[in-house]
């Protein structure tokens, strides 16, 4: 053990170091509660695996993140150390984290960075100033005074919980009780002994007293004896110790054990899931109902309090997130979901202004019959900001009028169809996708999986459908592309049996009715500019950039389709661009080659924001000879190197990146650019700039390419260079690298013809 520790000491000095800048922000999930702790004037709570705390006092909520330091997402783990005030959090990566009362962090990745093959953490068990990880191979102790690991124990048995009184370690293993004794060696597993067949459920140390939890109750328990007395039956399914005070809570109970080892007990039903004591409160986690402070009066539950819930997303789900033309952004969670495989609560939100709407999802199931899962796009009604319908692949379409939910669209009432009509659970099978809108107000959708698949909701709520013999049956279909022709491109996600990933463009003239001048091609192959066939298994995305070229994403990279007007000519040409090594050869790679990429968007520079599967973000020119950027979770405040979407507003730069743990946001520097250069349209954020202000300054307004230069007032230029689209970034420092005095700066513009400027104010304040 001593070996890998020093492995590990060395793998910790090597570890990349980021900051976290002005750029980057979460949106993490704080809804669904699962367990509350106080500490000192502030309640924390665990909810939807991230962190936030709540101080009665002034009802100020405080959310955590890797933004505010902490080093992973997903807590599995969450005990507050009261001898250090200290809070341990366990990620489901299996990294560490000690938080002070006073937010300062200290992170202990040895155990995520160690060779253990299974590192499963079963329990966390804190004893005075240890903290005791009962693991799938054993014990693992970290001494949190030091904020150092102790020692691994491999004891070849699972731990489910272990406690120490000092001298020995009690664990409970799969055959019952194991002892160890701390004076010995006990990296020798022939001095661990097991001693008891009695198989408890956790072990509580709590007022210099120990106790365990059976199936029936909770028992004091003697860790030189193994004697066990019972304190107080019932089936509890959470415990929390605290202060003078354990508090134990069931479906139908809530226990107290005082100081002097007396237990009181209340037969009180609750829809709790923990609890926790804080004076003459009780702090309940109610999963998505939040934090919620009562107290019991008369044998009876009373609030004291509202639900505490910070605005956050309801879930961390992001499989699809578009923006409205007003800069709402919409969000999907769910998946394509086949044979009962993957099933995401049905999921749609909006995000506007700072604050999150979480579409009602009250009284669905009963309202129709079957569960809300698996929403795979969301769309707004151009003409209706308050209505939007979903698209759901186990139920249908879903329409919802003020964020409620409105009706069903299934095979009951209108032709969309169930792939087993015949079924008694035929409603699951309506497997819709793609819900979006084109520019006349149509809808657009998919019915996945049955004879006509292209479907189509007037705004006078008529319906329409296109059958193409080629596509009959076939069963991923997630997205539809409006070309400015009129020309609608969908892909088709996978490859499976007589199936394949590919895209097709249907060009219908504009008339939904009048089949006759259709014009509709399938493409399956993909052969690039070197006469190359690629085989493509999956195919996630496609976007047109600002010069109408076509930009596909799939497992081995991506291809651009140049000159889409050439697809129905029967030879087309998918580029992979070619991004050269410049290492003295002449040799090249295509971009992306073999990497799996799951969106695109393009930016006011037309530049591509590309995300993939396993390899995190980048960014990428215009052409996409040069990769600008490669975000990882290595190197960036990225929490997952698996992007699952994107989603860019051109009008500020803003890059919504959605991950499977969760969804940021990156403030890029390139916006749509001004079609003239006029200064009322110039815009500086932040202005004034303060000095805790670390990111770049914004200027936005310019036309494309516009030449712009910092001045002081004295004329003294320190900094110039060219706008990215309609945006100018400028870091607040000289050429020197050095950060510029406090004072006035100017912002001096002109359009790349040079015959409009422009001259803005800066104030900077050091």
């Amino acid at each position: 053990m001593r070996k890998l520790l020093c492995v590990v000491a060395s793998l910790l000095m090597a570890m990349p170091i980021w900051s976290v800048d002005n750029d980057w922000k979460f949106y993490l999930s704080y809804h669904n509660v699962t367990y509350s702790f106080p500490v000192g004037d502030k309640i924390y709570a665990v909810a939807g695996g991230a962190l936030f705390s709540y101080k009665p006092g002034d009802t100020t909520v405080k959310t955590y993140s890797k933004f505010s330091g902490l080093s992973g997402t997903n807590i599995t783990h969450a005990v507050f150390c009261e001898e250090l005030a200290e809070i341990v959090l366990v990620y489901e990566d299996y990294n560490i984290d000690i938080v002070s009362v006073n937010d300062s962090i200290i992170n202990i990745p040895q155990y995520k960075n160690s060779s253990f093959a299974d590192k499963t953490i079963n329990n966390l068990t804190i004893v005075d100033s240890e903290a005791l990880l009962s693991t799938n191979f054993g014990l693992v102790v970290i001494n949190l005074k030091k904020a150092e690991f102790v020692n691994a124990y491999e004891i070849g048995t699972m731990v489910r919980a272990a406690v120490t009184d000092g001298d020995r370690f009690v664990l409970r293993v799969t055959d019952g009780i194991m002892v160890g004794d701390r004076t010995k060696n006990l990296l020798d597993r022939s001095n661990w002994t097991l001693k008891s067949s009695s198989k408890p459920q956790y072990f509580i140390p709590f007022n210099n007293r120990y106790y365990a939890m059976y199936g029936d109750g909770l028992y004091s328990f003697d860790t030189e004896t193994l004697n066990i007395s019972l304190k107080c039956k019932g089936t509890f399914s959470s415990f929390n110790p605290y202060g003078d005070k354990l508090v134990l809570q069931s479906k139908t109970k809530i226990a107290f054990v005082d100081a002097d080892d007396q237990a009181t007990v209340y037969d009180i039903a609750n829809d709790f899931v923990a609890l926790c004591s804080e004076g003459t409160r009780l702090w309940a986690s109610r999963n998505n109902n939040g934090l919620q402070a009562f107290t019991i009066d008369s044998d009876t539950l009373k609030a004291v309090s509202n639900p505490i819930i910070p605005d956050s997303p309801i879930r961390n789900y992001f499989s699809e997130i578009s923006f409205t033309p007003s800069g709402r952004l919409l969000v999907a969670g769910g998946a394509l979901a086949y044979s009962g495989k993957t099933s995401y609560e049905g999921t749609v939100m909006a995000f506007e202004d700072g604050h999150w709407i979480n579409f009602s999802e009250d009284s669905i199931k009963i309202k129709t019959g079957i569960n809300f899962l698996n929403v795979t796009s969301v769309a707004q009604d151009p003409q209706d900001p308050t209505h939007h319908f979903a698209s759901s692949s186990e139920g249908g379409l879903y329409e919802f009028r003020n964020y409620r939910f409105h009706k069903l669209f299934n095979c009951d009432n209108s032709p969309l169809k169930s792939i087993l009509p015949n079924s008694t659970n035929y409603l699951r099978y309506n497997r819709v996708c793609g819900a979006k809108y084109d520019e006349k107000g149509n809808l657009w959708m998919f019915n996945n999986q049955v004879d006509t698949i292209v479907r189509v909701l007037t705004p006078d709520m008529q319906w329409k459908g296109f059958y193409f013999d080629e596509i009959d049956g076939y069963p991923t279909f997630d997205n539809f592309v409006f070309e400015k022709n009129g020309c609608v491109w969908m892909t088709h996600r996978r490859w499976a049996g007589t199936f394949s990933a590919g895209i097709a463009c249907l060009d219908y003239n504009g008339t939904l009715d009048n089949k006759a001048d259709d014009k509709f091609v399938f493409c399956k192959t993909f052969t690039n500019q070197n006469g190359t066939t690629a085989t493509i298994s999956l195919l996630y995305t496609a976007v047109f950039d600002q010069n109408g070229q076509l930009w596909i994403g799939t497992d081995q990279g991506v291809f651009v389709l140049e000159d889409p007007s050439k697809i129905f000519s029967g030879s087309v040409v998918f580029r992979q661009p070619v991004i050269p090594r410049n290492d003295g050869t002449n040799y090249a790679d295509y971009l992306l080659d073999g990497v799996p990429v799951k969106c695109i968007v393009v930016d006011g520079a037309n530049r591509k924001w590309i995300g993939t599967t396993n390899n995190g973000l980048y960014l990428v020119s215009a052409d996409g000879l040069e990769i600008i950027a490669h975000y990882t979770t290595e190197n960036s405040p990225l929490i997952s190197d698996c992007i699952l979407s994107l989603a860019i507003n051109s009008d500020n730069g803003l890059v919504m990146i959605g991950t499977d743990l969760g969804l940021l946001s990156y403030r890029g520097d390139a916006t749509t650019p001004a079609e003239t250069l006029n200064e009322n349209n110039i815009k500086v954020f932040p202005n004034p700039v303060r000095p805790e202000y670390t990111g770049r300054i914004r200027v936005t307004g310019f036309t494309s390419d516009s030449d712009v230069k910092i001045t002081t007032v004295s004329g003294q230029v320190v900094a110039q260079g060219t706008s990215l689209g309609g945006t100018f970034t400028w870091n607040g420092r000289d050429s020197q690298g050095k950060r510029v005095a406090t004072g006035i700066y100017y912002v001096i513009g002109s359009d790349a013809e040079g015959k409009n400027g422009i001259v803005a104010k800066i104030l900077i304040v050091k």
